[in-house]
């Protein structure tokens, strides 16, 4: 179980100068994606993984205008932050080492992006909604650290340098995102909705 917090505040009003059209402005912060998954210690995969602790969170700024009676569009930009701990075993006794480190790699960075959006009353007098909205992909470039524990470069000389603490680097993509969906009110409390979501993962090629 992980709680992580999720904060979002509207405000909606009319501007007279454009005939008392629809003016919405809002903030929000979210999680958007990641993962927090931990097998044992001594599993027989310990060298490949351990521990994936990845969070992405979502903040976005965004505003509505009101064109038409029936035609609302919005825009804003969205602030994609991420940190990332995974850790793995390394067998070192073959290099003279202590037997079983923990190698961490400490990784964090975040990239800016847009999202537009369009929402419809296609039909007067019919209570239809139809909406799209898009979100453009953010490439994350992330920065951190690479450690061992226990520490033993000193104790392998000739990997000093393989096994010394080290700076890391990770491009992170966030991939573009499209919604389409449709609401339709059968009665007054009742409304059905249907959302088509495609992202587009072809950024990640493996």
């Amino acid at each position: 179980f992980t709680p992580i917090p999720q904060f979002s505040a509207s405000w909606g009003g009319k501007l007279s100068a454009l005939g008392d059209r629809g003016l919405g402005v809002g903030i929000g912060f979210q999680p958007f994606g990641g993962a927090e998954v931990d097998w044992p210690a001594d599993w027989p995969g310990r060298y490949r993984i351990v521990t994936v602790d990845r969070r992405v969170y979502a903040g976005t700024v965004s505003v509505g205008l009101e064109l038409l009676p029936q035609v609302r569009v919005g825009g804003g930009l969205v602030y994609y932050y991420t940190t990332e701990k995974l850790t793995q075993k390394i067998n070192t006794t073959l290099l003279g080492g202590p037997g079983d480190v923990t190698g961490t790699i400490d990784l964090s960075g975040g990239m800016a992006s847009w999202d537009a959006s369009v929402e419809i009353d296609p039909l007067a007098g019919v209570p239809l909604t139809v909406a799209v909205d898009y979100k453009h992909k953010a490439t994350q470039k992330l920065d951190g650290d690479v450690s061992f524990s226990p520490a033993f470069s000193t104790a392998i000389p000739p990997y000093s340098a393989l096994f010394a603490s080290t700076k890391a680097k990770e491009t992170l993509t966030v991939p573009n995102r499209l919604n389409v969906a449709a609401a339709y009110r059968l009665s007054k409390p009742l409304l059905v909705t249907g959302t088509y979501t495609f992202e587009r993962w072809i950024v990640y090629d493996a």
